[in-house]
């Protein structure tokens, strides 16, 4: 019994030893100083910028107008010089425009039609008399008659396209045969159009309704199937091997414009930027390709300017060329 006991009162002993060894090696471990000496990151401190006045503000936004004017003003310069016959200006500083994204139903109106008188009456008898027809009322349709037929060709394209789901109208602006149908201000364009009949006297006007009616506008532009362009620079129309200007026999033996040709392209392109300047929403090119028949007269003619250039390659040229300089115009481009 006593050793029972000695035995158990040794183990006791043990137990307090090792457990005393284990809180002294705690005890031991160093703790890690805390360096109240560690310096704080640097900060930058951004000092507040000063308010300004509103009289300040409206100043600094004058000066900086004046300025913009100024410099649109030396650029206009030297494009001027840059671009000499071709020169159309840029959009004016505050007209700029997005450019708009629609999905287009239109109908299309020659130059003539697009000259007629414009009467807002006139458009809305006829959008009204429309509008009875298609709902099929009769007794409504019969007492807008009188006032539906006062309106005009141009008038009546209209009056449909705020009846219906028309949503856009497509104008000649440079014609099958190569004229313009509105008075340009480019001075190749005036040179190539001298007593040309010029059937739509006001297009600012033309514009100006058919957006009040949320049409949108495509100036539609043929062209390299220009006979005015080839008979009067006949020097940048196809050429014959032997001599002299090529006519087209599927076309009643006129000429075209040269697709190659530099000139024609800037010529195109001049007469886009000026419709673009006057608000149309899309310019369409039309007659963007080669006469029919090249088995024909690919034996005979020439292109000048070709430069060993596939005809689809001076088409894809052209169209990249046109895309590149009417950018700074905001304006939807078709072929």
């Amino acid at each position: 019994m006593f050793k029972k006991a000695k035995y158990a009162i040794l183990l006791l002993l043990l137990t307090v030893l090792l457990t005393s060894c284990t809180e002294s090696a705690d005890a031991d471990t160093p703790i890690p100083p805390v360096d109240t000496n560690q310096e704080e990151p640097d900060v930058e401190i951004v000092p507040s910028e000063p308010e300004i006045s509103e009289e300040e503000k409206a100043k600094l936004e004058e000066e900086k107008r004046i300025a913009g004017i100024a410099e649109r003003k030396e650029l206009e310069k030297q494009r001027k010089e840059q671009l000499g016959e071709f020169y159309v200006p840029l959009i004016p500083i505050g007209e700029e425009r997005e450019k708009k994204s629609v999905e287009v139903k239109a109908l299309y109106a020659t130059g003539h039609t697009a000259g007629n008188e414009l009467n807002r009456e006139n458009i809305d008898a006829y959008g009204a008399y429309i509008k009875a027809l298609a709902e099929n009322d009769t007794t409504k349709a019969r007492a807008l008659f009188d006032s539906a037929e006062k309106a005009n060709k141009f008038e009546r394209i209209i009056g449909i396209a705020v009846a219906t789901e028309i949503n856009g109208l497509v104008i000649n602006v440079k014609d099958d045969n190569g004229f313009i149908t509105y008075k340009s201000n480019v001075e190749i364009v005036q040179n190539m159009n001298k007593e040309t009949p010029i059937p739509i006297k006001d297009v600012e006007n033309m514009l100006k309704v058919l957006k009040e009616y949320d049409i949108y506008t495509i100036g539609r532009i043929v062209a390299f199937k220009d006979k005015n362009f080839a008979i009067k620079s006949p020097d940048h129309s196809i050429q014959l091997k032997t001599g002299g200007t090529w006519l087209d026999p599927n076309s009643g033996n006129i000429p075209w414009i040269n697709p190659f040709d530099q000139y024609v392209w800037d010529y195109n392109i001049a007469i886009a930027k000026e419709a673009s300047l006057l608000g149309f929403d899309e310019i369409q090119f039309d007659y963007v390709r080669f006469p029919d028949g090249a088995k024909k007269y690919n034996p005979i003619a020439e292109f000048p300017g070709r430069n060993d250039r596939d005809k689809d390659e001076a088409i894809a040229d052209f169209l990249e060329y046109s895309r590149n300089e009417l950018e700074p115009y905001n304006v939807n481009l078709g072929a």
